[in-house]
């Protein structure tokens, strides 16, 4: 469409100004003309217009202001505005004084319309003239401005680094004031400005918009931005309901127009970018362009100044980068030298970094011809990129293609190019697959057993097999040329089903479909089929390959199956080759939550996690590669928990209509849950366990009264004092006590019973007295706590406390109990337990005296976790040891 010239006329006379807009708009469809009468009205039109004026004809002789005059004004405003004089009382004089003060055209006016023709072509021919001025300017802004950027992002150490370039260069390139960077916070969602640049600092210091919903900022340009992740423009501040609330502080300040650009790099959002223009509507197609472009660019490099902010220093950074790439990379000159190749570069290729070091690029890639690619580094600017597939040359002859971004960048005045490449045998290899598929489509026509056609995009029949034709009464020339799904083959119901199908083939999509269908004679039948897209070496649909397979007979048995396995209560199902499922019982739909539309034709890739698939995976493969069944035990998560399942796996022979009998072509499987027999074996495990523990516990607190009555009794045998005898005695009835106390710890399982108030000193003195201690060893009891505990329990605790002190105390021992703020104490002086060991001294089995049992501290830690308390062991006043039972 012809880009329209606007026309501002300023002339006195109002019937002449209605003529020469009536005359320019029939001499030329391009132009619209508007008036004014007085140069004083022009200016103010000029300047409040919201169309752009693209030229001014003027006359001369006017009131107030003359046209020169009114040219001197314009050029003061508008330097480049085409303006004609276009004047009926005028001399040379006059011409040449407007051609001096900048007029771009002079015309006189003159009697017939043929003037009207030459004013309409001055008009025409200084517009395209100030427009391709325009767009040359424009065009070397824009350069200008991607360049300094480029170089800013280039060379900048850090992000904030990039933000005060970013801004600097936008704020001085016309028609931008000021350009700002801002943040939102996460908790309050009000936008906060991080950098700014031009003569605008107070706007963004007093600025206040958040920008969550509910807001009027979420409507505002940065709030669109930061929502939508898309440039978001208010053209004319100055009527934008959308940003009244800020409107007055903009317009202070000479904004007109802004444009948000949200700072956005694979989904992370690293700012906005605002910039404001002096003029409404200054954000065209071009200069959004050029703001999307800029941002991804700044996002870009903002994203890597932060990955690098991560590291100790740039350098390192940008080191480790180029060392540990998984992609090859390396730096070379403007002549083809490879400066410094990368670690995967030498371990792709195979050369060391001594052999690659100076190597020309086309040594390496030999399909690089020297000429044509120093004239593509030629053109490229700083910062540009370059995409190209190449063949790399490995050390030992061999080859292998890649793909190859080269970029150009200005490194202290140094041509420098940045080529990273990446080994591509893979797309290769699935792009010849892809060729070699078409080439199979053709043979497709030619399967007994498959129904097949091929189709125009636009879904018309161009061909089908003889097999198809075979399920219908007409002959190929009957349904050739007619759209696919209004053949015979369809029923009415079936019809936009395929037409949907094939449109979604036409636009690149595989589509899978099923229907069951009748012959000519009433006889019906299934289907399975899929419509494939045909692309040439551009990637566009070119045709498409409609194909078939008659699985009647499978779905027949399927059926019969399916029966069978909805009666079964335990989660049955059958796959595929492909491990795609074929059926599902619903006992296993109940146990996996899925219904059988999420599950048919697709595999446990699509339906459980990778850790859990991967051994599903090994187990169907053995049953298929090897024929045998295999039973295995499996953990599942089921609502939350792990179950643990006794799984079986049995291969499937001739499943389908042409499968090879002596091939396994499915997998049938069962589970049994066994969660609660697992259960309940870990549960015995456990009993015996502390069955076995306890057992030890009741051996050793029945082992120091029992020494304490043999002790007692001997020197009583040998002394003749009966009061040995009676502490002997003593000691044999704590036995029998112990004895009836664990004979009910063994009957109620519980180690602490009833509890009471109980005095812990009196049941310290107690344990103390019914020992057998060494001359000399004493035991103070200061003030005590009466604690709520179990009173048999607490003195097996003191018991087995004070035997291990005594024990452990050798010569003059002296133990103490007392309080403490939480509970009570026991402290010896003797040797101590050093710090390393004092968890492992609680440990069942843990003993330093030979032939120990290890169960005393054991049976302590037991009795204290009874009761709720919790037990500590620190160093004593007199370097023992010193237990705290809080």
């Amino acid at each position: 469409m012809t880009t329209r010239i606007h026309v501002l006329h300023v002339d006195d006379d109002s019937g002449f100004s209605e003529l020469v807009a009536d005359c320019l708009e029939r001499e030329s469809e391009q132009i619209d003309v508007v008036s004014a009468a007085t140069a004083t009205d022009g200016l103010q039109r000029l300047d409040d217009d919201e169309t752009d004026i693209d030229c001014l004809v003027s006359d001369y002789d006017m009131p107030g202001m003359d046209g020169l005059e009114l040219l001197d004004a314009i050029r003061d405003r508008y330097p480049d505005l085409p303006f004609i004089l276009y004047t009926g009382k005028g001399s040379e004089e006059v011409a040449s004084e407007a051609i001096s003060k900048g007029a771009t055209g002079y015309l006189q006016k003159r009697g017939g319309v043929e003037q009207y023709e030459l004013l309409a072509n001055r008009v025409e021919n200084a517009v395209e003239q100030y427009r391709s001025r325009r767009r040359a300017e424009e065009h070397e802004r824009i350069t200008r401005v991607v360049r300094d950027i480029n170089r800013a992002l280039v060379y900048a150490d850090s992000v904030a680094e990039i933000e005060r370039e970013v801004c600097a260069v936008l704020s001085d390139a016309d028609p931008y004031v000021t350009a700002c960077i801002a943040g939102v916070d996460s908790e309050t969602m009000r936008i906060e400005p991080r950098t700014w640049a031009g003569d605008a600092a107070g706007y963004f210091e007093e600025l206040d918009m958040r920008v969550d919903e509910g807001t009027p900022g979420r409507h505002a340009p940065g709030g669109r931005a930061y929502h939508e992740r898309e440039i978001a423009v208010s053209q004319n501040l100055s009527d934008d309901p959308q940003y009244e609330q800020w409107r007055d502080a903009a317009t202070e300040r000479s904004f007109r127009s802004l444009a948000a650009v949200p700072l956005e790099h694979e989904g992370d959002l690293y700012g906005i970018l605002v910039v404001f223009a002096d003029r409404p509507s200054a954000f065209d197609d071009s200069e959004l362009d050029l703001l999307a472009e800029l941002g991804d660019d700044t996002a870009h490099a903002m994203h890597a100044r932060t990955v690098q902010a991560e590291l100790r220093t740039t350098v390192s950074r940008l080191e480790a980068l180029f060392e540990r790439s998984p992609d090859m990379i390396n730096v070379h000159d403007n002549e083809g030298n490879i400066i410094t190749p990368n670690p995967r570069l030498c371990e792709q290729t195979g050369h060391d970094e001594g052999d690659l070091t100076g190597m020309k690029v086309w040594d390496l890639d030999r399909t690089i011809d020297p000429d044509e690619t120093r004239e593509i580094w030629e053109n490229m600017a700083v910062g540009d990129s370059q995409r190209l597939e190449g063949e790399y040359r490995r050390a030992d002859g061999s080859s292998f293609p890649v793909e190859v971004h080269v970029r150009r960048l200005d490194i202290e005045g140094e041509d420098r190019f940045i080529a990273t490449s990446r080994d591509i045998s893979e797309r290769k290899r699935r792009e010849r697959g892809l060729r070699r598929a078409e080439r199979r489509y053709r043979a497709i026509l030619q399967d007994p057993n498959i129904l097949a056609g091929i189709l125009d995009t636009d879904g018309t029949l161009l061909e089908q097999n003889r097999t198809a034709t075979e399920y219908i009464e007409a002959d190929p020339q009957d349904v050739e040329g007619t759209l696919f799904w209004e053949t015979p083959w369809w029923p009415a119901e079936m019809r936009p089903v395929m037409r949907e199908n094939i449109e979604r083939a036409a636009a690149g999509e595989y589509v899978e479909y099923e229907a069951d269908l009748s012959k000519p004679d009433g006889e019906p039948y299934s289907v399975e089929g899929i419509v494939r897209p045909v692309t040439d070496d551009d990637g566009a649909v070119v045709s498409l390959i409609v194909s078939a397979r008659d699985v009647t007979e499978r779905v027949a048995r399927e059926k019969r199956l399916g029966a069978i396995l909805e009666n079964t209560s335990e989660p049955l199902f059958l796959k595929n080759r492909d491990g795609e499922y074929l059926v599902v019982n619903e006992g296993w739909k109940e146990l996996f939550g899925h219904e059988k539309a999420d599950v048919y034709g697709r595999t446990d890739a699509d339906l459980f996690p990778a850790e859990m698939v991967e051994e599903v995976r090994k187990n169907d493969q053995h049953v298929l590669e090897t024929g045998e069944p295999i039973e295995f035990e499996e953990r599942i998560v089921v609502d939350g928990e792990e179950r643990t399942f006794l799984s079986s796996k049995t291969p499937v022979y001739d499943i389908g209509t042409d499968s090879d009998p002596d091939d396994p072509v499915a997998v049938f499987g069962v589970a049994h849950d066994i969660t609660e027999r697992i259960q309940h074996e870990r549960r015995l495990e456990r009993q015996n366990e502390r069955f076995d523990e306890l057992a030890g516990a009741v051996s050793h607190d029945l082992q120091t009264p029992l020494e304490t009555a043999r002790g007692r009794a001997q020197l009583a045998i040998e002394t003749g004092d009966t009061e040995q005898m009676r502490k002997a005695l003593d000691a044999i009835e704590r036995t029998d006590e112990l004895r009836e106390n664990l004979v009910n710890v063994l009957r109620t399982k519980e180690i602490v019973g009833q509890t009471e108030q109980v005095d812990t000193g009196r049941v310290a003195r107690d344990a103390w007295d019914a020992l057998t201690t060494p001359d000399g060893a004493s035991l103070h009891v200061q003030e005590t706590p009466v604690v709520d505990a179990d009173p048999a329990a607490l003195r097996r605790l003191f018991d087995n406390l004070l035997s291990n002190t005594v024990e452990h105390g050798g010569g003059e021992l002296t133990v103490r109990v007392g309080e403490t703020p939480d509970g009570f104490f026991v402290a010896d002086n003797g040797p101590g337990i050093p710090p390393e060991n004092r968890d492992a001294v609680f440990t069942p089995g843990y003993t330093t005296k030979s032939g120990g049992s290890g169960v005393g501290l054991s049976s302590v830690r037991q009795i204290v976790t009874a009761h709720g308390w919790a037990i500590s062991i620190t160093e004593s006043e007199s370097g023992g040891a010193r237990f705290e039972i809080e």
